[in-house]
């Protein structure tokens, strides 16, 4: 699954004697939940010193002009500025921030190519921010250059899947299924030859929508879900594949022998929603003239012939 990461933060002592304890202590309880703390972020300061180094604020307040040409420069300074920022401060996420900030600037229409452009070398350079350059691809769906954007997923998956690095993938496998792009058969074999859970959720979905070849050999996945699944790091995988009907398993009642997860198969239950993208409903489009888009989730259930999913989240808020 993919990794969780905390923001930073900053603890205070009376010694230098106190703080390194701290350190150690902390590092014991992160060991104990299986977390770790990032070496290269941590260290301990004398007070005073500085907590912002400057940047956020530079780039937070940058203005954008309404003119289209003007824009244009001011889009390429900005970049530009983010850019050398974040060589300088190499471990601060700033181009994560510099993206994110993009997310509710209206972009002339005529400006969009260049905007796409430089949102496409940000995501590729730096794939910390490839939620954010997902978000806005997603808001403009209806102007996104498909040629560009397949480029894009081509390479994030070529590079990322000898890494085995699920963040990227998963985004990657994002935009395919988004914007409705066939996977290459021998990316697809790859795809499918990787351990990590929510990895092969994803691939198994495109597969099941035809976006990656009926042809591929699935039989690793139906290697990895035992009889022992339910309670190892792939339980989440083999109730997916068994709820959506993705693949046959093994041992085919397994979850309907299970004590639990049969009775959330009962309520249908899932926790891979493949009709959704995103559980939020989407800001303002990004593109001054504004593109939108509505999406009905219980028509598109039913056109699929499909029972309304349910998610843990509606229950409790239902029930409460």
């Amino acid at each position: 699954m993919n990794p969780l990461y905390v923001d930073d933060f900053n603890l205070f002592f009376s010694s230098m004697e106190h703080a390194e304890k701290a350190i150690r202590i902390l590092q014991e309880i992160f060991s104990s939940l299986h977390l770790d703390i990032n070496d290269e972020k941590t260290f301990v300061n004398k007070s005073p010193h500085f907590f912002d180094n400057g940047w956020s604020s530079v780039l937070s307040n940058y203005k954008f002009s309404s003119d289209q040409k003007k824009q244009l420069y001011d889009l390429i300074r900005y970049f530009d500025i983010s850019y050398r920022y974040s060589i300088d401060f190499p471990l601060d996420s700033v181009l994560k921030y510099a993206i994110k900030r993009l997310n509710n600037v209206n972009i002339e229409s005529g400006n969009w190519s260049h905007f796409e452009s430089l949102l496409m070398k940000t995501a590729i350079t730096e794939p910390a921010t490839l939620h954010e350059f997902s978000a806005i691809m997603y808001k403009n769906k209806r102007i996104v250059d498909n040629k560009k954007i397949k480029e894009i997923i081509f390479t994030l998956l070529e590079e990322h899947i000898y890494k085995g690095h699920s963040y990227e993938i998963n985004w990657a496998l994002w935009l395919s299924k988004v914007f409705n792009i066939q996977i290459p058969d021998k990316i697809a074999s790859n795809l499918f030859n990787l351990v990590d859970a929510s990895n092969l959720i994803m691939a198994l979905d495109l597969k099941n929508r035809g976006l990656i070849s009926s042809t591929i050999i699935t039989d690793n996945i139906v290697d990895l879900i035992d009889e022992n699944a339910l309670q190892d790091e792939y339980w989440l995988l083999a109730y997916e594949a068994d709820y959506h009907g993705w693949l046959t398993l093994k041992h085919p009642d397994l979850i309907n022998n299970h004590p639990f997860f049969s009775i959330l198969k009962k309520n249908n239950i899932s926790f891979y929603h493949s009709s959704k993208v995103f559980y939020h409903k989407p800001a303002s489009s990004t593109l001054a003239h504004k593109n939108t888009r509505t999406e009905n989730q219980q028509a598109e259930n039913k056109t699929h012939g499909q029972p309304e999913e349910k998610d843990l989240f509606s229950l409790l808020s239902n029930d409460y």
